[in-house]
């Protein structure tokens, strides 16, 4: 007895897809595994060239800007694909810094805490208490060659974040999947 050859058609159909799918991921590394090892099929890039810490398994990010010239620190609340900015309620974001100093000789480093405030835009109608992007700016930051630090707490869309913990600048512009809601979080570079 013949089988049809529609069925032959669609398990070729299936095996090129894989294929295809395979040789995507190779050429463009989406499929490289995380400090733990583990491979989670994609990537994501920081829109704005800082540093993106995953929350909940890629259920929102954060990326974290610092610009060391102006002394200043931006932090913007992503959504799961970090695409598009996810407002959220609270009007500012505490965030604990470790600056190591830009004077190579002292190697000191200086300690601070800042309360990142919600922006406002006029083009996106963001404002306090509504926004997804955070800033603060402070002396300590300028010429800063490194930076660690700790945001929170933090809740996007009922899920709460404390403890997210971020370096930089980024050893990559992608991220780890090390936040989960209402863990302390470490961002696994």
């Amino acid at each position: 007895m013949r089988k049809p050859m529609w069925k032959y058609a669609s398990v070729a159909a299936l095996l090129l897809a894989c294929a295809v799918t395979h040789a995507a991921e190779a050429a463009t590394g989406s499929n490289k595994p995380d400090a733990s090892g583990r491979s989670h099929g994609h990537s994501h890039a920081a829109p704005h060239g800082g540093t993106l810490v995953s929350l909940g398994g890629c259920f929102a990010h954060v990326e974290f800007v610092v610009d060391s010239t102006a002394g200043r620190l931006t932090a913007y609340i992503l959504d799961g694909n970090a695409e598009r900015g996810v407002r959220v309620a609270q009007p500012e974001l505490e965030a604990s810094l470790s600056v190591e100093d830009p004077k190579p000789a002292s190697e000191s480093t200086a300690t601070l805490v800042l309360k990142l405030v919600a922006q406002t835009s006029v083009l996106t109608g963001e404002k306090p208490g509504d926004a997804s992007e955070f800033a603060a700016t402070a002396d300590a930051l300028k010429g800063a060659r490194r930076v660690s630090g700790r945001l929170g707490p933090l809740s996007i869309k009922g899920q709460k974040f404390d403890g997210v913990e971020f370096q930089w600048p980024s050893q990559d512009k992608s991220h780890g999947h090390g936040a989960q809601p209402g863990k302390k979080v470490k961002n696994r570079r």
